[in-house]
């Protein structure tokens, strides 16, 4: 796989099966380098096959009503007829079903919508979406980086969000099938902490009561955002707070309760979330407390939730039944990516992936899962794909997942260790574009799980906290990286880069400034300062918290552990990547530590990326995905004496 060879592969995701039919509605993204931009289409699968439905690049976020009536989803219109789209503002589309009329759009909010979800009975769709914040109404766009900001708290600013001043988040209930002024819900909540954003939100069984979970700044003090969860009563236009300050995903009621997905404090975390039930009084209550793996993307099926669950790099299909415990779906599928059920449980669909596949969608059947789409499949014809071979390590009383990726051939190959975000994340047995394209440009592609990943319970995660940070994590790597090149003849230990992003980019540098054996180093948007880190990154008032137990202001532990305090020890060439616009990991880590290896002689370049987030690797724009691919063969080719292809 070469880097323009991104413009080919097309994600499968959020499937959605109609509630009776034999329907599934999903979304189709494919990187658009000529255009450099992302193409995202809704597609249809049913009797008469799978085939691209709404085409024009810029829908998404299907959803069916409950009673099968309607489609909607989200979708930005330029060329809309009635002016109330355009392409960096989606809105609100929806279409009775089967479409034998024109879809029609059902709102014109000035800045589109962000989510909505249906009520119970499919008469009324719950939007949310963000309007000008007073002093910024009048502001045309093209003039708002020009205006004077009045910072008063923080952070003041969120990764890919942008700045968290001129805009605020509204709340509306809309009809589907008339064309009514939506009627607002976010004026219910009390307003002497002003919103900042909206999180999930949940109708009760009859459509009376709305569960919201929102975030505001912690009262008492402007130096940090908490969540609440409100529980807002409709008739009687009162919200009442159900809980406050934890890190909930995902919101539900079922037979009447109140349940979260996630964790109940935020400061629990890196910690498997969990499934909760949120009591009118008293604390939260954990349903799953035995299960200690990670869980996301959650449907319901009458009492029964089914839950994608993280094991060892995979991600397997479970279910949830209301006892404390949860049983395995679909036993033959080891990396789900996104799925959908029935509301009676029947006509599973899922998105799923390996190695060497992208991904495609299926339906399961009695026989076993039936494959229902091929749109990968002349991208697979047409290039050879590394098939991974994975084994475990066992170094300090734990277990680590390694994965070894080798170009074709018999010769020795130069090595590339990949260290991947997070920490609390994890490399596993899905497509990872990376990993292809470092392939197939002849490396060795070296990469595992270390202590602090997620995949493997609450102590491999939590055992990088404190002291044990940069320690336990580095000794985990380090006997990946040589039991990989004991185990794999073809791995050549002289010509060995590092590289990794976020957390993989502090911890590429925490190894070049304690060890000597790597001939080139990659450091992507790293956090490479703790101190400043805990100072203007959008998470830094917390993340100390989580991970070294200490505040912003404990200097102390934060100094030690970071690589700009050992940067006088670099000798590696280092090539520095790194987004202008990442507010997670501000770009001010790169610049520092880039002045240091400048002015101590050690071989040091800076790539900066104008207009990019944190997210620049995942889903930046095409062409600048395509030119940090080819930036990042250049490098290792200089010093691995490799020449990049």
């Amino acid at each position: 796989m070469k880097p323009q060879d991104l413009n080919r592969i097309r994600m499968v995701s959020e499937p959605r099966v109609h509630p009776t039919l034999d329907v599934t509605v999903f979304v189709v993204k494919q990187p658009n380098l000529d255009k450099d931009r992302y193409d995202t289409s809704l597609w249809i699968a049913d009797a008469e096959g799978a085939r691209p439905w709404i085409k024009n690049g810029k829908a998404g976020s299907p959803a069916w009503s409950p009673d099968g009536r309607y489609l909607a989803w989200v979708e930005a219109m330029p060329d809309d007829p009635d002016g109330k789209g355009d392409d960096k503002h989606p809105q609100l589309r929806v279409q009775a079903w089967p479409p034998v009329t024109e879809p029609r759009t059902v709102t014109c909010f000035k800045l589109g919508v962000s989510s909505f979800r249906w009520s119970p009975s499919g008469d009324r769709l719950l939007v949310a979406s963000d309007a000008p914040a007073k002093g910024w109404k009048d502001v045309a766009s093209k003039d708002s980086g020009k205006q004077p900001r009045r910072i008063t708290a923080l952070p003041w600013r969120y990764d890919s969000a942008g700045t968290m001043d001129d805009t605020r988040p509204r709340l509306h209930v809309v009809d589907p099938a008339e064309q009514r002024t939506p009627l607002r819900l976010d004026d219910i909540l009390p307003d002497k902490h002003e919103i900042i954003g909206l999180g999930d939100m949940a109708w009760n069984a009859d459509g009376t009561r709305i569960a919201l979970a929102i975030s505001r700044h912690l009262p008492g003090t402007p130096i940090r955002l908490e969540d609440v969860i409100y529980e807002l009563d409709l008739a009687k236009r009162k919200a009442v707070e159900r809980h406050r300050d934890g890190g909930f995903d995902k919101l539900f009621y079922r037979g009447g309760k109140l349940f979260a997905m996630g964790l109940p404090g935020l400061f629990l975390w890196p910690n498997p979330g969990s499934i909760w039930e949120i009591p009118e009084s008293g604390e939260p209550v954990n349903l799953l407390p035995s299960l200690d793996r990670s869980i996301d993307t959650m449907r319901f099926a009458g009492d029964t939730v089914f839950l994608i669950h993280e094991h060892e790099g995979r991600r397997h299909l479970v279910r949830w039944d209301g006892e404390d415990k949860v049983t395995r779906v679909l036993p033959d599928v080891n990396f789900v990516q996104d799925f959908d059920v029935r509301p009676d449980g029947t006509g599973i669909v899922f998105a799923a992936g390996g190695g060497t596949d992208p991904g495609v969608l299926y339906r399961d059947t009695k026989g076993g899962p039936e494959r229902v789409t091929w749109l990968n499949q002349d991208f697979r014809d047409d290039i050879t794909l590394s098939e991974p071979e994975h084994f475990v390590v066992n170094t300090g009383g734990a277990e680590v997942d390694c994965w070894v990726f080798l170009p074709q051939g018999s010769d020795k190959v130069p090595v590339l260790l990949n260290i991947h975000g997070g920490p609390a994340t994890q490399y596993g047995f899905g497509f990872f574009d990376e990993f292809q394209v470092y392939a197939g440009a002849g490396y060795g592609v070296v990469a595992c799980n270390p202590r602090g990943s997620s995949g493997r319970g609450a102590d491999h995660l939590r055992a990088v906290r404190g002291e044990d940070w940069g320690e336990v994590d580095e000794q985990d790597i380090l006997a990946c990286l040589d039991e990989a090149l004991k185990r794999v003849d073809r791995l050549d230990d002289k010509r060995v880069g590092v590289m990794g992003g976020s957390y993989g980019g502090f911890m590429t540098a925490w190894l070049i400034g304690r060890h000597q054996r790597f001939q080139s180093a990659i450091v992507e948007r790293g956090l490479l300062n703790w101190p400043s880190f805990a100072d203007i990154s959008d998470i830094g008032n917390i993340f100390p918290g989580m991970y070294m137990d200490v505040g912003p202001e404990d200097r102390d532990i934060l100094v030690r552990k970071s690589p700009l305090t050992y940067v006088s020890n670099v000798k590696t060439p280092t090539l520095l990547i790194h987004s202008e616009k990442d507010w997670r990991c501000p770009i001010e880590q790169a610049e520092t530590y880039l002045a240091a290896l400048l002015r101590q002689g050690t071989e040091a370049e800076f790539l900066r990326f104008p207009g990019e987030s944190h997210e620049l690797s995942r889903s930046g724009d095409p062409k600048h995905r395509k030119a940090r691919f080819e930036a990042i063969l250049e490098w290792h080719g200089r010093y691995l004496k490799k020449t990049a292809k």
